[in-house]
């Protein structure tokens, strides 16, 4: 299980490089998975195997320039007493601006790997979703005590109920993984099981459409190539993406509110491209509209709002109506909105959509409101 005894190149080659430097010449960010469960070394299931992790953690966050993220795997058997806040410490003194996911503080695992995200996904959640935050708690008296069994599954990880007997919250995003094919290693036998481009587009927008990030393995072939049937598919997935959100229409147009913080958090903000300009209800929320008019009617099936989560993850549900016919229609009904919310219904053509924020806590933000 080592490059060494591989006959790749004598024994000598460093794929990792490779890659590494492929990813750089084609600008594409590098990360690396390393399971913590390796069964096949020797110490694993001492405290010695700490020292050998940390060793090929080192090596991979210290000969390869940027990390973008390092990706753990979740190992509930108890064999190994894994030293989380030592692989942690390594990898923030090394890449500092790595992401750690999966069992890392940074970015939260669903539960699931078959793309499925929850209706209301929570960016704010209990700090006992974290390892790292669990394991730093256990020495605080001032934080309330976990629950007996922490379920990553759970449909319901963020609502006031949820969070109501924690005192201490954490910002810890999901991740939805899943795999373009059956398993997560390429065979020959399941090139027509590849998923097709339809499932793909409900995993997007069920996903990354309801504020999650949407990780898609896409396994190589023995040769190291991406298998045809996947390349044509994914090729297939970003011209479908091109297509449906080809123009922001929203872009250059009118947004009036019914109310606002001040005169620098006016409805209009919620189209401004720059980070720190954003709508803000002010300490009343629920009942607060933004208008948005196009100045012209257009064919629409898609609108895209996003919250300014600089100051967090506040609005609990919304309702969005478009005017059809002289009258408010709604067109969608959710929950949450966090990053990014992408409402979708059947295509309409329309000069004027309304938000209407009914449930939110403290005070509602909208930096992104786009038509498409």
């Amino acid at each position: 299980h080592s490059m060494k005894s591989s006959p790749y190149q004598n024994g000598k080659g460093d794929i990792v490089k490779e890659c590494a430097e492929a990813c750089k010449r084609h600008g594409i960010k590098f990360g690396f998975y390393l399971s913590p469960w390796d069964r096949h070394e020797k110490s694993y299931g001492t405290d010695e195997y700490n020292d050998f992790y940390v060793r090929q953690l080192t090596e991979l966050c210290t000969n390869y320039g940027d990390i973008f993220c390092v990706w753990f795997e979740r190992d509930e058997s108890g064999k190994q007493p894994y030293d989380w806040e030592r692989y942690y410490k390594t990898i923030r003194e090394l890449q500092p601006n790595a992401m750690i996911c999966n069992c890392g503080p940074d970015i939260r695992w669903c539960g699931n790997e078959a793309g499925v995200c929850r209706k209301s996904e929570w960016s704010v959640v209990p700090y006992w979703h974290s390892n790292s935050e669990l394991i730093a708690a256990a020495s605080q008296k001032d934080v309330s005590k976990p629950p007996k069994k922490i379920n990553p599954t759970a449909l319901d990880l963020g609502s006031r109920k949820a969070i109501k007997n924690c005192n201490k919250l954490i910002w810890y995003p999901a991740e939805v993984d899943t795999s373009l094919r059956k398993g997560w290693f390429y065979h020959p036998e399941d090139d027509y099981s590849v998923k097709p481009l339809s499932k793909l587009m409900e995993i997007y927008y069920n996903s990354v459409g309801a504020n999650a990030n949407f990780l898609l393995n896409i396994p190589p072939t023995p040769e190291g190539k991406i298998a045809e049937k996947d390349l044509e598919t994914l090729l297939a997935m970003g011209a479908q993406l091109d297509i449906d959100f080809n123009e922001n229409l929203a872009e250059g147009s009118i947004i009036t509110d019914n109310r606002h913080l001040d005169e620098k958090h006016t409805g209009q903000m919620a189209l401004s491209e720059y980070p720190d300009k954003y709508w803000h209800s002010g300490d009343n929320p629920e009942g607060a509209e933004l208008v948005l008019d196009l100045g012209d009617e257009y064919d629409i099936d898609k609108i895209v709002l996003g919250e300014n989560i600089r100051t967090g993850q506040q609005i609990e549900k919304f309702k969005l109506y478009a005017m059809v016919n002289g009258k408010w229609k709604k067109v969608g009904a959710e929950t949450t909105i966090g990053y990014k919310r992408i409402c979708r219904f059947k295509e309409i053509r329309v000069r004027y959509f309304k938000l209407v924020i009914e449930k939110a806590r403290c005070f509602a933000t909208i930096s992104k409101f786009e038509a498409y």
